[in-house]
């Protein structure tokens, strides 16, 4: 009697450690996965602005070199 009492106590206490580890298991992967989600985001705006910022240094260097060039066709035809 001792016996299957003590069984159907460990029983009980497994199921009962089973479902918090099943718990805690969907909980840690919606965690990980809202992370990921925001990582995510996150690359894609940095992305963005790196690509925005790029495009402006593009755009100051080519006026830069065009006013250059410019300059020194003035000065050629000074000469």
């Amino acid at each position: 009697m001792l016996t299957k009492a003590t069984a159907t106590t460990l029983k009980t206490e497994a199921e009962s450690c089973m479902a918090a580890i099943s718990v805690t298991t969907v909980e840690v992967t919606k965690m990980a996965q809202e992370e990921a989600d925001n990582l995510r985001q996150l690359m894609a705006e940095t992305r963005q602005k790196a690509t925005q910022q790029l495009a402006r240094v593009d755009q100051l260097v080519t006026r830069t070199t065009d006013r250059f060039d410019e300059t020194a066709a003035l000065v050629q035809s000074e000469l």
